[in-house]
C-alpha cells in the first residue's frame, strides 16, 4: 500500500525543484530590453528586469513551505546595508551641492532585491541537492553561449537587442557575453559552471572543456586570472602535492599548445583577445600601454578623492558622472565609505563562512560547498574589472546560489545540533 503522505511529500519536492529550474531560467534569459530602450535608459531596463524576476520568483514559491529556516543573519545584514545606503544618500544630498541625481536614490532598492533573490533561492530549493540538479544549472549557464553563436547573423543581432546596447561592430560586442551584455559578467557565471564541473565530477571532461573555451572567448583577463587561481586551489584541495604539481605542469603545457593552435587558426576575435592580453603584459613590464589598466588607475585616483571627501559614508554612486568606478572594493569605498564597505565585506564573509562550514560534508554537499567557497573568493579577482556582485543578472544568480547554500547550511547545522543533543542524552542516561 502506497502512503498518500509520501506521494504528497514527493510532489512538493518535484514542484519545488521545477520552480527552482524555472526561476534559474528566468534569471538567465529574461530580457533587459537594453538594445530597444537605448543606452540612455539602462537604469529603466534594470528596474524592469529586477522587478519582473523578483515577482516571478515570489509567485513560484510554494504556498506551504515546511522546515524553512528564515535567513535571519542575512536579513539583518541586508537591512543594515539598506540603511547605510539611505544614510549616505541623505547626508550627501545635503552637503554635496546637488551632485546626486534621482537615479542615485534608486540604489536603495538593490540590497532589498539581493535579499529577496537569496530568500527565493532558499525557499525554492527544498529537496536534497544532487548531481542532476547542479547539472541543470551548469547546462543552462553554458547554453547562454547560443546567443553568442547566433549574434553573427542578422536575426541574431535583432534578438541580442533584447539584451545588449553595444554596437554590433565593436570588439566588446564580439566577445562572448551570453545574455549578460558584458563579458565580465558572463565570465563570472561561467566560472561557477567550471567549479561545479571540477568538484562535483559532473560530465567532468566535457563541461570543463566547454567552460574553459567559453571563458577564453569572453576575453576577460581577470577571468583568466580567476581560472588560474581556481585550478591551483582545486588541485591543492583535491590532490596530493605530487599530483597537484603534475597536473599543474600538464595545465601549462596544454595552455601553451592551445595558444599556439589558436594563433595559427588566425580567427579575428581570438587574435584580438590574445593581443589584449599581450598589451596588459607589456603594460605590467613597462614596455607598453594598456587602455583598461590606465582607466582603472585613473579610477583609483577618483576613489581616493571621493573617499577623502567623506570616508565614513562615501559620496553615493554618482550616476550623473559619465565615468563609473569599475573596481568592486573601489566602488564601495567611493560610493558607500567605510560603513558600506564593512557591511559588504561582512556579507561576503558570512557567505564564505557558511560555505566553508559545509565543505567537509562527506557527500555531494561538501563538493558543492567547496566549489562555492572558491567562487565567492574569485569575486574579488573578477571585481578588479567590475563591481561583479552588484551587476544585473549576476547579482540575482549569485545570491540565488547563496540562498541555496543557506538552505544546506541551516539543514546541516540542524542535524549536527540534533546529533550533539542525542549524544549528550545518551551520556546522561
Amino acid at each position: 500500500m502506497i502512503c498518500n503522505n509520501c506521494i504528497s511529500h514527493n510532489n512538493k519536492y518535484a514542484i519545488s525543484y521545477n520552480s527552482f529550474k524555472l526561476y534559474v531560467a528566468i534569471i538567465l534569459f529574461f530580457p533587459t530590453l537594453w538594445g530597444i530602450l537605448g543606452s540612455s535608459a539602462i537604469s529603466l531596463g534594470q528596474l524592469f528586469y529586477t522587478f519582473a524576476v523578483l515577482i516571478s520568483g515570489l509567485l513560484l514559491i510554494p504556498n506551504s513551505i515546511e522546515n524553512l529556516k528564515f535567513p535571519r543573519p542575512y536579513a539583518i545584514l541586508f537591512s543594515f546595508i539598506t540603511l547605510s545606503y539611505a544614510a549616505t544618500l541623505s547626508i550627501n544630498s545635503i552637503i554635496d551641492n546637488g551632485s546626486l541625481s534621482f537615479n542615485d536614490f534608486t540604489d536603495v532598492y538593490r540590497p532589498i532585491s539581493y535579499f529577496l533573490s537569496l530568500y527565493i533561492g532558499s525557499a525554492l530549493f527544498r529537496n536534497p541537492l544532487s548531481f542532476g540538479k547542479i547539472r541543470f544549472i551548469i547546462v543552462i549557464v553554458l547554453a547562454c553561449a547560443v546567443f553568442d553563436i547566433v549574434k553573427f547573423s542578422n536575426l541574431g543581432a535583432v534578438i541580442l537587442k533584447l539584451y545588449t546596447h553595444l554596437d554590433r561592430h565593436t570588439f566588446n560586442y564580439m566577445r562572448f557575453s551570453g545574455t549578460f551584455a558584458y563579458c565580465y559578467n558572463y565570465c563570472y557565471i561561467l566560472l561557477f559552471a567550471l567549479l561545479c564541473s571540477l568538484f562535483c565530477n559532473i560530465n567532468k571532461k566535457l563541461f570543463v572543456s566547454i567552460s574553459l573555451i567559453l571563458i577564453a572567448l569572453t576575453g576577460s583577463r581577470s577571468g583568466l586570472l580567476a581560472v588560474c587561481c581556481t585550478l591551483i586551489l582545486y588541485n591543492i584541495l583535491e590532490h596530493t602535492p605530487i599530483k597537484a604539481f603534475k597536473y599543474f605542469c600538464y595545465a601549462i603545457i596544454i595552455a601553451v599548445l592551445a595558444v599556439i593552435i589558436l594563433i595559427s587558426l588566425n580567427i579575428p576575435l581570438v587574435n584580438d583577445i590574445i593581443a589584449n592580453i599581450e598589451k596588459l603584459l607589456a603594460a605590467f613590464s613597462g614596455t607598453g600601454d594598456d587602455g583598461s589598466l590606465s582607466t582603472r588607475n585613473s579610477q583609483l585616483d577618483r576613489v581616493l578623492a571621493n573617499f577623502k571627501e567623506n570616508p565614513l559614508w562615501g559620496r553615493g554612486p554618482l550616476k550623473s558622472v559619465s565615468a563609473p568606478i569599475e573596481i568592486q572594493l573601489g566602488y564601495y569605498l567611493s560610493s558607500w565609505g567605510i560603513v558600506g564597505t564593512s557591511l559588504y565585506l561582512s556579507l561576503i564573509g558570512f557567505s564564505l563562512y557558511i560555505a566553508f562550514y559545509c565543505k567537509n560534508h562527506p557527500g555531494f554537499i561538501g563538493k558543492f560547498s567547496k566549489a562555492n567557497c572558491i567562487w565567492i573568493l574569485c569575486s574579488f579577482i573578477m571585481g578588479m574589472s567590475t563591481p561583479i556582485t552588484d551587476q544585473i543578472r549576476v547579482s540575482q544568480f549569485f545570491f540565488l546560489i547563496q540562498g541555496l547554500q543557506w538552505h544546506i547550511y541551516s539543514t546541516e547545522k540542524g542535524k549536527r545540533n540534533l546529533q550533539y543533543r542525542n549524544n549528550n542524552d545518551n551520556k546522561n542516561t
